[in-house]
């Protein structure tokens, strides 16, 4: 390793799995790579962290994906886990993003000065998040056609990015409907909601509803009642 370059690896717990977090530091080009650091300090890692002189063209198997906005819609938080074709988690990404507005989301569950201490801009998340999904094989999220993807297209085109247009989606909102058959106020069956997909499919799975709303626990729950929904209704 370049005797130039300090990389910390630093213990981070999050959800009682143990990841960790890259800081690069360079004394000849500070300004450069603290703003490396500022973005990698943002992402949690898996304990399989990808290995960065990979094949660039190697695509992931499956990311698993949710954002959180405020109450105009823009995007403050977007998490995505990515996976291989076992099932073994190979990424993490966890995401701020700070547009220099501060709204929180519409659910509270991030605090304007979490937003500001960091949050990166738009234009950056857009080109992080853009990049890992065209990378990838198959998307998986709860809503993500109508929401989630619609609301990152909207901020890609600020920036000029695009996603690819091969792209696999599976929505667990889609998939589960004819199979979770929750009722609305009329006592016809629609379209659940990520808790009540959960309550239906992970009956033996303790789940903590006050966690919800945060992208990154509502992206753990999505894959494990995508995999529900795709073993054993196989779909």
């Amino acid at each position: 390793m370049n005797n130039n370059i300090l990389v910390n690896i630093i213990d981070h717990y999050n959800y009682n799995n143990q990841k960790f977090i890259l800081k690069i530091k360079n004394k000849y080009n500070v300004e450069y790579l603290e703003n490396i650091t500022r973005h990698l300090s943002k992402y949690t890692l898996s304990n399989s962290i990808e290995n960065p002189t990979s094949n660039i063209n190697n695509e992931y198997k499956y990311m698993v994906l949710d954002i959180e906005t405020d109450a105009y819609f823009n995007i403050l938080q977007v998490a995505y886990d990515i996976y291989n074709e076992k099932d073994k988690l190979i990424k993490e990404i966890n995401i701020l993003i700070n547009d220099g507005i501060h709204y929180t989301p519409f659910y509270n569950t991030i605090t304007k000065e979490e937003i500001i201490k960091e949050g990166i801009t738009p234009k950056e998340a857009s080109k992080i998040i853009t990049d890992d999904i065209n990378r990838t094989k198959c998307i998986i999220g709860h809503n993500i056609i109508a929401f989630d993807l619609k609301r990152i297209n909207i901020l890609n085109d600020k920036f000029g990015n695009k996603i690819k247009n091969d792209l696999e989606m599976k929505d667990t909102m889609l998939l589960s409907k004819n199979i979770v058959r929750s009722l609305n106020k009329n006592g016809q069956i629609k379209y659940s909601k990520l808790g009540e997909m959960a309550d239906f499919l992970l009956k033996n799975t303790q789940i903590d509803n006050s966690k919800y709303h945060d992208a990154k626990y509502d992206i753990m729950i999505t894959y494990e009642c995508y995999k529900i929904l795709r073993d054993k209704y196989k779909l």
